[in-house]
This record gives structure tokens, C-alpha cells and sequence, in this order.
């Protein structure tokens, strides 16, 4: 994030405007992804393509994937939720797997890819819950929903 003055920067705070260029930064119909759930599928509009979130006080730079997969170069990235986590995934997905020079690979899972050139993954995992609350005696609850671990009492 750029601003003059960071602590005017609220980047939950702003507005949809139209991107200067007009144009979607992918394709849909060319994305790597398993997901029947996308707009194209549903033949809903895909003019929210042409729009860029603009945050009060600051400016967002525009996403360049080769960075994006340079910061997580042989790290794995892990999606972990319900649909809405799957959606930032498969719009994640999206944008990378559409820039000509990233070679993404599908291993097995269809939520697992890998950049064999950035030796990364990048996965989702459907998990129904993760929570922690505090109880009023001042302990807390923690459940997770991962496989192999046992919520806290």
C-alpha cells in the first residue's frame, strides 16, 4: 500500500471504481481452476472484472503476479475455510495461472497447485469451522475443524 501518510490508511474503507484500463485482468474461461461455481458457469455479468477497490487515504498497487510468486517462493499457502475462502482461492488462482509466464501444475487434489518454477503450493482446504471464543470465567474454547486436532476445553 502506498499513501503519503500511513496512518490515514484504511484499506477496509473506500469505494468500487472503474479500473483505468477497462479490462478484466484475466479471463475467466482460461483460469486453472476446478470450481464450477464461477460467474462464467452461472452466466452471471463479469462486469465486477472491470473494477478495482479503491481505499480512503492510500493507493492499492496493481497486483503483478511474478512478485506475488517471487514473496512466496518455496513456501505453501493455505486456503482454509468455507466458500468464500474457496472463492478468494479460485480469484487468486485466476490471476496467476492467466499470466503467460507462471507454470502452475494441478497435484492430485484439485484445490492443491504448484509453481514447480517458485517451488510453492498454494492449496485450499474446505474446513467447516474455526473458532475460539473466551468463556466468562476467562478461559476460551478453541475449535478448528482440521483433521488431527483436538479443540481445546
Amino acid at each position: 500500500v502506498e499513501n503519503s501518510e500511513a496512518s490515514t490508511c484504511d484499506i477496509g474503507t473506500g469505494t468500487w471504481v472503474p479500473k483505468q484500463l477497462n479490462r478484466p485482468p484475466y479471463r475467466p474461461e482460461n483460469c486453472l481452476t476446478d470450481s464450477n461455481t464461477g460467474c462464467i458457469t452461472r452466466g452471471k455479468s463479469l462486469d465486477y472484472l472491470k473494477l478495482a477497490w479503491k481505499p480512503s487515504g492510500c493507493e492499492l498497487p496493481q497486483f503483478n503476479p511474478r512478485r506475488f510468486m517471487a514473496a512466496i517462493r518455496s513456501r505453501n499457502l493455505l486456503f482454509a475455510g468455507d466458500s468464500i475462502s474457496r472463492n478468494m482461492y479460485d480469484s487468486l488462482m485466476c490471476l496467476l495461472t492467466s499470466h503467460p509466464q507462471i507454470n502452475a501444475i494441478k497435484s492430485g487434489d484439485p484445490y492443491n497447485t504448484y509453481f514447480p518454477e517458485y517451488s510453492a503450493h498454494i492449496t485450499f482446504k474446505f474446513i467447516a469451522y474455526l473458532t475460539q471464543y473466551n468463556r466468562p470465567n476467562g478461559t476460551y474454547v478453541r475449535t478448528s475443524g482440521i483433521p488431527g486436532e483436538e479443540p481445546n476445553q
